[in-house]
């Protein structure tokens, strides 16, 4: 394994790219490895959330506070976890770890029920550039 990240210069996306190339990998893996990706969502925040929030009743502790008090810690271990590898975390890098994991169970779903796949959207070719 890699010590470090490999910088992946990917240029100015909008959020339709971003979520396009979450969910093209997220359909590679689904169609690679189809038994770990029906496992995937128990990676997920919101299933530590729903079981957090059930606790919480049976507990009688106030559902709200319990959710609030597990996403400041699966979002502040993921920081620390950052921090120890050196990276720069910035309050804009909580709020994007709270982003993606709000919206990452979207992607799974979207991924599983997707039968068709598109790599990227072609690039237009100047007439010069292409092969004879």
């Amino acid at each position: 394994l890699a010590h470090a990240t490999v910088p992946q210069p990917l240029g100015s996306r909008s959020l339709q790219q971003v979520l396009q190339r979450q969910c093209r990998w997220a359909q590679l893996r689904r169609r690679s490895f189809p038994a770990l990706y029906l496992l995937e969502p128990l990676t997920m925040l919101a299933p530590t959330l729903a079981l957090a929030t059930l606790a919480a009743g049976s507990l009688e502790l106030p559902a709200p506070a319990v959710a609030a008090l597990v996403t400041l810690l699966w979002i502040g271990v993921e920081a620390a976890q950052a921090r120890w590898a050196g990276w720069d975390v910035t309050s804009g890098t909580l709020l994007g770890s709270l982003v993606r994991e709000i919206v990452a169970p979207c992607i799974w779903f979207a991924a599983w029920r997707s039968r068709t796949f598109t790599w990227r959207q072609p690039r237009s070719v100047s007439p010069e550039a292409q092969p004879a």
